[in-house]
């Protein structure tokens, strides 16, 4: 049996998922809002696909660094992870800045690397064919000069947007999403048990 990664259950004429409209739901009118994303590609899990389309924003560690197989459904839990944060402040997690393209990257894995406060693991460091061109032989991002020095929890704080009391469980959750190895990611499922959807 076949695993979808997004909802939806039509397939298009070559046997891709298609988009299906959300049903109209009935919202209380006592101030809520309500704001939908749509991650914009779905497939099917155990297809392989040659051109790996992910927003750059969104992209995650596995898929910068070429590791085989990157694209999984931990590539979609990363994405959450980037845009609850994009959500609640109004700006993309990871900015990548012009310049040099492999220079923009390491900015990219450096800023993962600190703002989740975890190493990329060895074992994806020895499956990279990028290894020398961005990390060092100690496993640190070359030649970054970057200004992403803050955790999570600081990133969220520094935009005002949460009370208090919810800055700790959603950059937690948002962390727990951004697992740098993408075997450690929790599933969907696995994230609908966490504290954070209590608070």
């Amino acid at each position: 049996m076949k695993r979808a990664v997004s909802t939806t259950n039509a397939l298009n004429f070559s046997g891709q998922p298609t988009s299906q409209p959300l049903p109209v739901a009935r919202l209380p009118s006592n101030g809520l809002q309500v704001k939908i994303a749509d991650f914009g590609h779905a497939n099917w899990t155990d297809w392989k696909f040659h051109n790996q389309a992910v927003a750059l924003p969104t992209l995650p560690p596995e898929m910068l660094l070429g590791l085989p197989n990157a694209m999984t459904s931990a590539v979609d839990i990363w994405a959450l992870g980037c845009m609850i944060f994009e959500l609640l402040v109004g700006r993309w997690l990871f900015k990548r800045k012009g310049g040099e393209p492999s220079g923009a990257e390491r900015t990219h894995l450096f800023c993962m690397m600190e703002l989740t406060q975890q190493s990329i693991p060895n074992e994806m460091l020895e499956l990279t064919p990028r290894r020398s061109e961005l990390f060092d032989n100690q496993g640190k991002v070359r030649n970054v000069t970057a200004e992403c020095s803050q955790t999570m929890h600081d990133a969220l704080q520094t935009y005002n947007v949460l009370r208090e009391a919810d800055l700790h469980s959603t950059a937690a959750f948002i962390v727990r999403c951004l697992q740098l190895d993408p075997s450690r990611r929790p599933t969907a499922g696995q994230l609908l048990t966490d504290p954070w959807f209590e608070s």
